[in-house]
């Protein structure tokens, strides 16, 4: 019976951590959030009650006769695969979406001294990810990073009403640079990373576009 117990309240725990953390991850969009947690709950709330049958079966055979344990130490060994897997949720959370820690993975580190108010946005789906950062940086720290990660200019014909259309609906991220902005651009395989940085209010956007094999 405290089997079954705990079975059911690490399902409910997992569940809850995967909606809010899966959701966290995937996007900044509020619907794609929810509705991504909820596929990602589920199934994870699944697979961990899977890990602690499994559990259960390879202590009661092999650990917990040949030891003697009590039936409270089982109990204890059983919340293992459950307090696991809500701390791996939970750091790759905060790794995945700290501004700062998105700053260092996607860009640069240590980070320059003059940037100032990261924030982030993104999504991931079936045709690939996009993330975005949006934070306030020198032009002299700007034009080091750019020389450094060896971007190049680029002549923006797309103009700001399509990226500000386009970082909103797939990044929730305002963009209202001023003109006039410098764009500079980087290919890599099949990813595509953008810098836009305005001299007049040392703004600046990241844009980071990945695709999928098949997109």
């Amino acid at each position: 019976m405290k089997e079954k117990a705990i079975y059911i309240v690490g399902a409910a725990l997992v569940f809850i951590t995967s909606l809010v953390c899966g959701g966290l991850m995937i996007s900044t969009i509020p619907i794609v959030r929810f509705t991504i947690g909820l596929l990602f709950g589920a199934v994870m709330g699944i697979a961990v009650v899977g890990v602690q049958i499994l559990s259960q079966s390879v202590l009661s055979k092999f650990i917990a006769r040949p030891l003697r344990l009590s039936a409270r130490k089982k109990v204890w060994l059983l919340t293992v695969p459950i307090v696991g897997c809500i701390s791996w949720l939970v750091a790759g959370t905060y790794f995945g979406t700290n501004p700062k820690a998105q700053f260092k993975r996607l860009l640069i580190t240590p980070i320059p001294q003059s940037v100032r108010s990261i924030e982030r946005g993104g999504s991931f789906g079936v045709d690939g990810g996009f993330s975005v950062l949006r934070f306030n940086i020198s032009q002299t720290d700007l034009e080091k990073l750019i020389a450094d990660l060896q971007f190049l200019p680029e002549q923006d014909s797309r103009g700001p009403t399509y990226w500000k259309e386009r970082l909103w609906n797939r990044a929730g991220v305002m963009f209202d640079l001023q003109e006039p902005y410098k764009s500079y651009i980087l290919r890599r395989n099949r990813d595509e990373r953008r810098v836009f940085y305005s001299t007049n209010t040392s703004v600046a956007y990241f844009v980071f576009c990945t695709y999928s094999s098949g997109a």
